[in-house]
């Protein structure tokens, strides 16, 4: 199996392990602030968003969750 981070796009489950939140914050985090990648019913995400996300909830940009509430 591969690591998560050399793949291009990534599932719900592993998003959620990648920003420290559960998958019913994912769901809850508009598309405008993370993009979703759809494949037919398969809905996935782009690493490089979620480090997008990462490097602008760090900078106060954006808040995401309670605990950043």
């Amino acid at each position: 199996m591969t690591h998560p981070l050399t793949k291009l796009r990534v599932n719900k489950q592993v998003t959620a392990e990648m920003i420290s939140r559960c998958e019913r914050t994912v769901d809850s985090i508009p598309e405008e602030v993370l993009p979703r990648c759809r494949f037919g019913k398969s809905v996935g995400f782009r690493v490089v968003d979620i480090e997008t996300l990462l490097a602008r909830v760090a900078s106060g940009e954006v808040r995401i969750g309670k605990v950043n509430q």
